[in-house]
């Protein structure tokens, strides 16, 4: 039976691929993690993608000697790797070496809508991974600055890989119901087309992050707000919460200047790899 990898993008219904798909189907052998559940082969999939990232070819051997000898006891179901941060991280060489057998997924997203959901990540994890509070004018500056434009990956990546069965999803066809885009999910990984609308029917881009251009105006609080929770002031935490919680939510949004700079950053790179589609 074949094999698949996904390699993102992030921000693109990775979880709800991994979690309500991936995972949950008896014709897919998923070799990845879950958030919501617990997969069976989540610390392999964690080995093998910290060794691509490293760069560490022994592990990498090892791993995919795993996976296959996993893989052979299930010969009748599809094979899937899915981590959306080997955007990154997996080059052609790894590609070609190890993967070349592996027929490769991507999901993508248009710019604008694609990097205001990187941002409003950036915000839900400020005060773990970050020391500074950035705007969102600075945000898109920084990405640019590091290079960070998975557009770009994919392309290099697609140019030098032996591999050319490759299937490209559009993000925004969940959205607009697009029957091909349920179908061609259905055939590529062997599931009832049925299964797949109904897993969509009720697909939400994080509805967690709605408001989160609210409380970015209140972030600077956090520091005080962990405090009170170690000190176990809880009542005086929760009277803070309710404070800082709108009762109504607001949607993120970005003025036209942004809007422009985006587009102008990736969206030629964007509408390359759209050109590219050809199943």
């Amino acid at each position: 039976m074949k094999k698949l990898i996904h390699i993102g993008f992030p921000k693109c219904a990775s979880t709800t691929l991994q979690e309500n798909l991936f995972n949950l189907s008896s014709e897919i052998l998923y070799i990845g993690v879950t958030l919501l559940q617990n997969g069976a082969y989540e610390d392999l999939s964690l080995k093998l993608i910290n060794s691509i990232k490293n760069k560490d070819e022994e592990k990498i051997k090892n791993c995919i000697d795993e996976v296959n000898f996993i893989h052979s006891k299930y010969p009748d179901k599809i094979l899937i790797f899915s981590n959306e941060s080997m955007i990154y991280y997996l080059d052609a060489y790894i590609y070609n070496k190890y993967f070349k057998n592996y027929e490769l997924i991507l999901f993508i997203r248009s710019p604008v809508s694609f990097i205001t959901s990187k941002y409003k990540q950036y915000l839900r994890g400020f005060g773990t991974k970050f020391t500074k509070l950035i705007n969102i004018n600075e945000y898109i500056n920084y990405l640019d600055e590091e290079n960070l434009n998975e557009y770009v990956l994919f392309l290099n990546l697609q140019k030098n890989i032996i591999q050319k069965k490759i299937h490209i999803f559009q993000y925004e066809d969940i959205f607009k119901k697009n029957q091909k885009f349920f179908s061609k999910i259905s055939l590529i990984f062997n599931i009832d087309k049925n299964k797949v609308l109904t897993l969509f029917e009720k697909f939400d881009s994080n509805p967690g992050l709605l408001h989160i251009d609210y409380l970015y105006f209140k972030i600077q609080t956090i520091p005080i707000l962990s405090n009170l929770i170690v000190s176990k002031k809880l009542s005086v935490f929760r009277k803070i919460i309710k404070r800082l919680v709108p009762k109504k939510k607001k949607n993120f949004k970005l003025n036209k200047y942004e809007i422009y700079k985006i587009n102008n950053m990736y969206y030629k790179d964007y509408t390359s790899i759209l050109n590219s589609i050809d199943d």
